[in-house]
């Protein structure tokens, strides 16, 4: 049996819980040391009252194999959505064991006409959610660190807040920061993006309830793609409360379709930012798959000299080099068939592009 409560000795931007009778995972080399307190910190006002928790601990109960215990008062609409989702998730994982959340319930109130909330990365996904949702949006929602960014990183972090704050003041958007210790503790117990992340992004929703009534999670994927993972859109809606909507958007243009809507967007080409390497705390590398997938798309669409966020040509030699194998052979596939059909048979990077796919289709053989 877990026991989890609400820390109240806080300031009124911090939400902290702490977790009692987790079995401790192992201990190694390259593993944060345990902790047993998973913090928010905000530049808004977070909820105190802890309904917040059941999101965040679902997946990690599930995990652990044992029951949950909130001392604080929970939504009833929260609890039952969680135990749809832990049927979801169990279905897909059957390592997932449903768990039994036990709390008392509780009606709560919040004032009506509160705002809408997009999550914010500056990645393609999360431009194109806001651009097609813009007039709904009310404020965007940056995780400064402890998701994509890890709190360690300072310098990558400060570089991308200053970005996004750049973005969200061009669209005339209030930009609500965020910073977490979450991943360093879930990730003990489940994988960020196979399992958590869904969760962890309805967390930050719950936690902003006080000043939105919806928070949009930008798709992972197209639905065409889209495989059991920790965003879905059969599971995100599921870490919604009475009181607070958690919507997943967008699930259906494919991601060359997402770049050719941005790519006429002036903020969006000023802050693309799509990296998860990183080396150095760059914002962009330029080299991995992702970076140079994002700039094919640019390229094909004519856009790529108008981003100001990549070189405005792409390096011959690391495209040559480019892995597209396993998880990444869709993305070249569909870029191969963009460039065909905005550059022709002709194009250089086509060319290239069409020989790494190639190669990649045979080594599957």
């Amino acid at each position: 049996m877990v026991s989890i409560r609400t820390d109240v000795n806080t300031d009124q931007y911090t939400a902290r819980m702490v977790v009692e009778g987790l079995p401790q995972p192992p201990s190694g080399e390259g593993l944060l040391p345990w902790r047993n307190v998973l913090e928010w910190t905000s530049n808004y006002p977070l909820d105190q009252s802890g309904r917040a928790w059941v999101q965040a601990m679902t997946p990690i109960l599930m995990r652990a194999k044992e029951t949950g215990v909130f001392a604080d008062p929970q939504d009833a609409e929260a609890l039952y959505n969680a135990e749809l989702a832990e049927k979801m998730m169990h279905k897909w994982w059957k390592w997932m064991k449903d768990v039994r959340l036990s709390a008392r319930t509780v009606e709560p109130v919040y004032p009506a006409g509160r705002g809408v909330g997009c999550f914010f990365s500056g990645g393609v996904d999360s431009f194109y959610s806001t651009l097609t949702n813009f007039d709904k949006i009310t404020h965007l929602i940056f995780v400064k660190s402890g998701f994509d960014i890890f709190p360690a990183n300072k310098e990558l972090s400060e570089k991308t807040y200053a970005a996004m704050q750049l973005a969200a003041e061009a669209y005339g958007k209030p930009l609500i920061t965020v910073e977490t210790n979450v991943r360093e503790v879930s990730s003990r117990f489940v994988r960020w993006g196979q399992r958590y992340h869904g969760a962890a992004l309805a967390t930050v929703g719950q936690l902003l309830a006080h000043h939105l009534e919806e928070v949009i999670i930008p798709s992972s994927y197209q639905q065409a793609e889209i495989e059991p993972w920790g965003s879905h859109p059969s599971l995100d809606h599921l870490w919604s409360s009475s009181y607070l909507r958690v919507r997943h958007d967008s699930v259906r243009p494919n991601r060359s379709e997402k770049v050719e809507a941005i790519s006429s967007d002036p903020v969006a080409m000023q802050h693309l930012r799509v990296c998860w390497r990183n080396p150095n705390s760059e914002y962009n590398c330029g080299k991995c798959e992702k970076c140079v997938r994002t700039m094919i798309s640019l390229y094909a669409f004519g856009a790529l000299e108008r981003c100001a966020t990549f070189e405005d040509q792409i390096d011959r030699e690391i495209l040559r080099e480019l892995d597209v194998r396993f998880g990444h052979l869709p993305y070249a596939i569909g870029n191969v068939e963009l460039l065909r059909e905005q550059r022709g048979e002709d194009d250089e990077i086509y060319r290239l592009l069409s020989e790494r796919v190639a190669a990649a289709q045979a080594a599957k053989l």
